[in-house]
């Protein structure tokens, strides 16, 4: 890419990062250290036309989410913001960040949580 002088980079988060779970704190820590990670790498790699960026989901049906604990994923239903992604709606923004259509995003961290900071 840096030879190009052209390329995107997307990195998977998570939302937890954010709002740690109770229980979760190694796993809201390590993800906070990868956004913190992209985010320093956007800043060295833009100078070679290389845009990296993040979307960090929240809950998503996953094999994971299939692990989570029943009292966690309880809490996680949230009746008034949208259900557990699919892994599908979260590809669908990682290929939006690297599309010519989100040229201008450089170092984001886009929240695809289903609107759960909202409520």
């Amino acid at each position: 890419m840096a030879p190009r002088r052209s390329g995107a980079i997307v990195t998977v988060g998570s939302s937890s990062a954010f709002d740690a779970p109770v229980g979760y704190p190694h796993y809201a820590a390590s993800k906070a250290g990868a956004h913190a990670l992209s985010q320093a790498v956007a800043k060295e790699a833009i100078a070679f036309g290389v845009r990296v960026n993040t979307v960090a989901p929240g809950p998503t049906e996953t094999g994971m989410a299939a692990r989570t604990p029943a009292a966690l994923r309880q809490d996680l239903d949230d009746p008034r913001v949208r259900p557990y992604a699919t892994a599908g709606e979260i590809a669908d923004v990682a290929l939006f960040l690297a599309s010519d259509e989100a040229a201008n995003l450089v170092g984001a961290v886009v929240l695809a949580n289903g609107g759960r900071f909202t409520v």
